[in-house]
């Protein structure tokens, strides 16, 4: 978890060096005016834990919108040093969209070590993807409702081509659990 602490440094820094680039040698220029950062898993905790902390430091790089799919919870190991606990300093026209997989949220439920924390009183302290975004909606009231978006994406398994909703489904892994690609990872 050591190495973890670095996760946040190492996402800014690339952040940085890829404006960079695209300011000094990139025919298209970007449009800090419209920033957005989308995240899968960890990414997801990364993008609220980045926007957050530049924004707090008033950095130009805050983005408009973070659209996550299937958001780690606090159950990675980089928690607590990249954490979603205090949001306060996101802005509150920021847009959020926040998409999460129907079998990760069924799963989680199924395995009883995995998140021996998941019956607290307050969900939101649970390690799950559910919690993950019902953390965000609860730590940014600044944010209007109206900005806050959360999607629960349905597996569908009748028929001949299965739309299978799981936490990599958005990566497109081949062979997961020997799964092949489906059509939702196409």
């Amino acid at each position: 978890a050591i190495y973890a602490k670095g996760w946040a440094d190492n996402a800014d820094e690339a952040f940085r060096r890829a404006l960079r680039y695209l300011e000094t040698r990139a025919i298209i220029k970007p449009d800090r005016e419209r920033i957005a950062y989308v995240g899968h898993s960890f990414g997801g905790i990364l993008a609220f834990h980045l926007a957050n902390r530049l924004a707090k430091a008033g950095d130009d790089r805050v983005p408009r919108v973070i659209v996550t799919t299937d958001a780690a919870g606090i159950s990675t190991i980089a928690y607590p040093e990249v954490s979603i606990d205090d949001l306060s300093s996101l802005p509150k026209d920021l847009h959020l969209v926040m998409m999460m997989a129907e079998d990760t949220y069924k799963a989680r439920y199924q395995e009883k070590d995995a998140c021996e924390n998941d019956r607290k009183a307050d969900p939101a302290l649970s390690c799950n993807g559910f919690a993950a975004n019902l953390r965000v909606f609860q730590r940014t009231p600044q944010i209007p409702s109206e900005n806050k978006q959360a999607f629960l994406i349905p597996s569908e398994k009748r028929g001949k081509i299965e739309l299978r909703a799981d936490h990599n489904s958005a990566q497109g892994e081949c062979h997961n659990d020997k799964h092949p690609i489906n059509s939702l990872d196409t």
